[in-house]
């Protein structure tokens, strides 16, 4: 038996509705034409028709998936970087790498992947030189970048005192020891 459209699981549809070649998503919302598409969306769902219990069950029934989908992996994991790094860098840059490497999460090559979390918060380094500075950190046979080992690699400084230089290892390392815990944690 073939399903009616309004039978498909909400997956299907949305899929369906981006992809449909007669009926374009406005990806653009300040698109003036897409007022009119958003606006008649509106009209076409009534919430009136749902009981107060049905949307509260149906909302949890979605933030429970959502939540299954992207755990609070990033919340502990700036608790992690703040144990190992607090002292050394500063709290907005250990919440960017935590969200970055979030994103990030993707089976990569180790180096890229690497580079491609730190370059937001390194923006006047080439990408090739980044490359190079993370190499090291990237094959673990090359040397023990281990977090503990912070003050061997970086001296013992603030933030505001060390140079560019030390700046990067010291993220590069922050970056290498996020990703490998979201490495130690089951993907969903």
């Amino acid at each position: 038996m073939t399903k009616s459209f309004s039978q498909l699981s909400p997956e299907a549809e949305l899929t369906y509705n981006l992809l449909a070649p007669d009926q374009l998503y406005p990806w653009n919302p300040a698109d003036p034409e897409a007022e009119e598409y958003y606006q008649l969306q509106a009209e076409q769902f009534n919430l009136d028709d749902w009981s107060e219990a049905d949307v509260q069950q149906s909302a949890t029934a979605f933030f429970t998936q959502l939540h299954q989908c992207w755990p609070d992996a990033s919340i502990d994991l700036v608790t992690q970087l703040r144990q190992h790094f607090n002292v050394r860098i500063p709290q907005e840059w250990l919440e960017k790498i935590a969200a970055t490497v979030q994103v990030a999460r993707q089976p990569a090559v180790a180096v890229n992947q690497l580079v491609s979390c730190v370059q937001e918060l390194l923006p006047t380094w080439e990408e090739a030189d980044l490359l190079v500075l993370a190499r090291p950190y990237s094959y673990a046979m090359r040397c023990d970048l281990a977090a503990e080992n912070v003050d061997s690699l970086v001296r013992s400084a603030g933030w505001q005192d060390l140079s560019e230089m030390e700046q990067a290892k010291l993220t590069m390392l922050a970056t290498k020891y996020a990703l490998d815990q979201l490495a130690d944690q089951p993907h969903n």
